[in-house]
């Protein structure tokens, strides 16, 4: 019997069909209806799964929705929300526009540099599907919460954008590797920082300042976790899962790796020492370096990784973001023209289906189980691939 190859991509939107989406993220239990996207200049909006199917609605009224959103693994009625880089906030009570409560005050007081829209930073909130209270997100430091941005009902007392009272401090966000509150100076360059700052001197004196731009990671152990950097630096933790100060990164990308923004990172499902990751840029831009996918293996004895290309035929496209699908063993790449596909075993991309628009596609969320790719573009909608 053939296996069937899916070839069709399908429209989720209804009305404008205009917006210009920086992100998409899904409800894993329910990919098609309950999804969240950020905005340039309209804030964030859902489908909340109680509206007809395609049908936008407000979940989040202010500010660009630039940085970051989703929903929690497990319970869905927690839901996320952030714009402009670094301002937080958290919904326990399925986007009841009365209760949402900002976490953000100890990644906002810390001073370290954010990016204002997403050309200059891809910002991000990363998921733990191991302990799913637990959020990653960066800036210098990798930061996390491990319980969805700090307790419910003190933040809901204290920390609501409308009504509550006033708390000195809104959040539980820790950064990691390093002890805080950090100490001495207020500058975010300043050597007490240092360590932990991906971003500085600590980790050599190339590809220095940037912002991270991606961590991922994976549900095969309970503390690796992966993170890059918008200046090509790339690093890994084996223990994302321990006492804050005390959590350690190794940089593992060389002077044979592009020196370019990293878009994403797929950590592996079942291997934590294995992952893709995707660069934008031109190789013209770093002709002794190229390449735009690799498929890259840490070896923890050693402290180092290899990497493989998987261009093949791709030329000197950029990419945007990746997703894989495990349970195929396909590649799926998005690009300023839309998706491409790497098939198990093949040595040429493909076009992913038809039906997409020569649109730029900003975003890809895959629902493993539920076979379903869901991908975002910046200003067409946003469109998905039934995998089955």
């Amino acid at each position: 019997m053939l296996a069937r190859v899916p070839n069709r991509i399908f429209f989720l939107n209804k009305g404008l069909q205009t917006m210009q989406f920086y992100n998409v993220s899904i409800d894993p239990q329910a990919p098609l209806t309950r999804l969240i996207g950020g905005l340039q200049d309209n804030s964030t909006i859902w489908q909340s799964g109680t509206t007809p199917p395609g049908v936008w609605t407000m979940l989040f009224t202010t500010g660009d929705g630039t940085a970051a959103s989703g929903f929690h693994p497990t319970r869905s009625t927690v839901v996320f929300a952030s714009f402009l880089s670094n301002f937080f906030f958290t919904n326990f009570r399925n986007g009841d526009l009365a209760f949402w409560v900002r976490v953000d005050d100890p990644i906002t007081t810390s001073n370290e540099r954010a990016t204002v829209t997403a050309s200059t930073g891809r910002q991000f909130i990363t998921m733990d599907l191991v302990r799913p209270d637990t959020q990653f997100t960066g800036f210098q430091h990798i930061w996390r919460t491990q319980n969805n941005g700090g307790p419910q009902a003190f933040l809901e007392t204290n920390c609501r954008t409308s009504g509550g009272t006033s708390s000195p401090i809104c959040g539980d966000w820790l950064p990691l590797g390093v002890p805080y509150p950090f100490a001495g100076g207020s500058t975010p360059d300043s050597a007490s920082r240092q360590p932990g700052d991906l971003t500085s001197g600590v980790y050599g004196g190339d590809r220095t300042a940037g912002i991270i731009v991606a961590a991922e990671r994976t549900p095969a152990d309970a503390g690796t976790l992966w993170a890059a950097t918008n200046k090509g630096r790339l690093f890994i933790s084996k223990n994302a899962d321990g006492a804050a100060a005390a959590v350690t990164f190794t940089r593992i990308d060389t002077l044979s790796t592009p020196e370019r923004f990293i878009t994403r990172i797929v950590a592996d499902r079942a291997d934590p020492n294995v992952a893709f990751v995707s660069y934008s840029g031109f190789n013209q831009i770093t002709p002794a370096t190229p390449g735009h996918i690799f498929r890259v293996v840490y070896n923890p004895s050693q402290g180092r990784a290899t990497f493989t290309s998987v261009d093949f035929d791709l030329g000197d496209l950029p990419i945007n973001t990746i997703a894989y699908d495990d349970l195929a063993g396909d590649l799926y790449a998005a690009t300023d023209f839309g998706p491409l596909v790497l098939r198990r075993n093949a040595t040429q991309w493909a076009v992913a289906g038809v039906g997409f628009p020569e649109a730029l596609m900003v975003d890809l969320e895959i629902a493993i189980e539920r076979r379903l790719l869901v991908a975002a573009t910046h200003g067409l909608g946003i469109y998905y691939l039934n995998l089955r």
